[in-house]
């Protein structure tokens, strides 16, 4: 890391949790606003809001469900560990989506069906990192209990990535199978595995012409791509502590001619001091590495990111806790070993109304 500096940032945030609920409906609202300051410039600065909004309908053997979302926050908040880019601090739009049917066909048999639509844009200052987006997804997943502590799963999602301004696009079948198996009251794991096949359209740029030539015309490409999916998680309880282990492989169309491929390993345990304070220790790792079909797009590089956060809460009273901790990002990106890090200390409180019953 060169030449490294530090900056103090205060960091607050307000919610507003809300829930209506009835014997069969469950409305949920989550408003939250982030004000993050910058004792540095102030280009780092930034007012974060957030809301989500959820609905859930129960029937004896149905369920309708929908979540709504409505973000605007900055590229630091939003997309520091999905993208891994962070020398920009512009803001995000994301809106999306996601309804969910569930039917319950026997006490052994569960099947759902989903649905995603997502866009996300950015504000102008981006150019050349950040591309506006949209997502669509649909797909069914089937659950089959063998046993008690025996549960097949098997899914197939199909999705369409797009960029308008590109005119890019990438359609991708997701088929996945695996098991949830329960060892013991204390130990559970999941082990699901798949493949991604994916076709990607996307407009070539000719390479840059000698002197006195003639640039070559743009040119529309088709390529077929595909790789392993992976999800592995492992969840051990003890007397006051709970520990997961858990291992993801996924792959993240950015059309235009390539495609995010990420590995990510994650640890993470909760230990109960008492019943009013808890200890939370969780720690990240990913290797993510830009799979580019066309020789103009730039990158190849593969980025690693260790991410560490631990954080003690304590209940003050019925609805209101305190929040103390500590966050750490390490990235390194590529042969030219380009370093990234920040330190982040943080202190809050945290209240929780009760729910909102009707009878």
């Amino acid at each position: 890391m060169k030449n490294p500096v530090a900056r103090i940032a205060h960091v607050s945030e307000l919610s507003a949790p809300l829930q209506f609920a009835t014997d069969t409906l469950s409305l949920t609202a989550l408003p939250m606003l982030r004000v993050v300051q910058y004792s540095g410039p102030g280009k780092l600065n930034s007012d974060d809001l957030f809301l989500n909004l959820g609905g859930l309908h129960s029937a004896p053997r149905t369920t309708h469900a929908l979540n709504l979302t409505d973000d605007r926050a900055t590229t630091l908040t939003t997309a520091i560990q999905q993208a891994a880019r962070t020398n920009k601090n512009i803001y995000r739009t994301l809106l999306s989506a996601a309804p969910v049917w569930t039917w319950q066909a026997n006490p052994a048999t569960t099947l759902r069906l989903t649905a995603g639509l997502l866009a996300v844009s950015f504000e102008r200052g981006g150019e050349g990192q950040y591309t506006d987006y949209r997502q669509f997804s649909a797909g069914p997943d089937l659950s089959y209990a063998i046993t008690a502590q025996t549960q097949l799963f098997s899914s197939a999602q199909v999705s369409r990535f797009e960029t308008p301004s590109t005119d890019d696009s990438t359609d991708s079948l997701a088929l996945q199978g695996g098991v949830i198996q329960t060892f013991s009251d204390t130990l559970q794991g999941t082990f699901i595995a798949g493949w991604n096949f994916s076709r990607l359209e996307f407009l070539t740029f000719p390479a840059a012409p000698l002197p006195g030539q003639p640039a070559g015309p743009n040119a529309r490409e088709s390529e077929l791509s595909g790789g392993a999916l992976v999800d592995f998680e492992l969840e051990k309880k003890f007397e006051r502590t709970t520990t997961t282990l858990a291992w993801n492989r996924s792959f993240s169309p950015s059309s235009q001619g390539s495609r995010q491929l990420r590995d990510e390993v994650q640890a993470k345990g909760i230990y109960a001091v008492s019943d009013r304070s808890a200890l939370s220790l969780g720690m990240t790792f990913s290797n993510q590495y830009q799979e580019s079909l066309q020789q103009s797009l730039p990158g190849n590089d593969p980025v690693q990111q260790l991410y560490a956060e631990g954080a003690w809460r304590y209940e003050l009273l019925r609805n209101l806790s305190a929040e103390a901790g500590y966050r750490h990002l390490l990235q390194m990106q590529g042969s030219r070993v380009e370093t990234v890090g920040y330190n982040e200390v943080f202190f809050g409180l945290r209240y929780a109304a009760d729910s909102l019953r009707y009878r």
